[in-house]
């Protein structure tokens, strides 16, 4: 049973890390706009990240987003949770890359977050587990 759940939890693991990877290729693609961060805020809880805010305009229609990069709401920096507002102060301008069919959906960098990099791989470890633990009770039971 316990095996069942890390594969599983390992397999949603795995695809979100794929699904955020499609992302991150698809955006290498998107046309850019200039856009302006709206909102940074630096977070004194240490369990929490800072937020950025950007705000942009695309065939006359003005979007907010807070995404930077694909897979970012896992985290922007696993030893750092200040990194974006650091990076990212308020009144920047930066360069936004958006989805042309859905300009509401947009990054400012391209490529994947380490966070969702690294879940990626645990959810790879823990579905070699699984599946070495399917293969290794029927040799068990093989060997005398």
């Amino acid at each position: 049973m316990v095996l069942l759940v890390f594969s599983s939890l390992g397999l949603v693991f795995v695809i979100y890390a794929l699904h955020c990877s499609a992302g991150a290729r698809a955006a290498k693609s998107w046309p850019t706009v200039a856009g302006l961060v709206t909102e940074s805020k630096h977070s004194h809880d240490p369990e929490s990240q800072s937020k950025v805010e950007y705000s942009y305009s695309v065939a006359a229609s003005r979007y907010n987003s807070t995404r930077i990069k694909f897979g970012d709401r896992l985290g922007y920096s696993l030893f750092s949770p200040n990194a974006q507002a650091k990076k990212y102060p308020l009144g920047m301008p930066v360069l936004v890359h958006y989805a042309p069919n859905q300009p509401s959906h947009a990054v400012l960098e391209l490529g994947v977050a380490i966070g969702t990099v690294s879940m990626g791989v645990v959810g790879l470890v823990f579905l070699a587990i699984g599946i070495a633990s399917l293969w290794w009770r029927p040799l068990q039971l093989l060997i005398p």
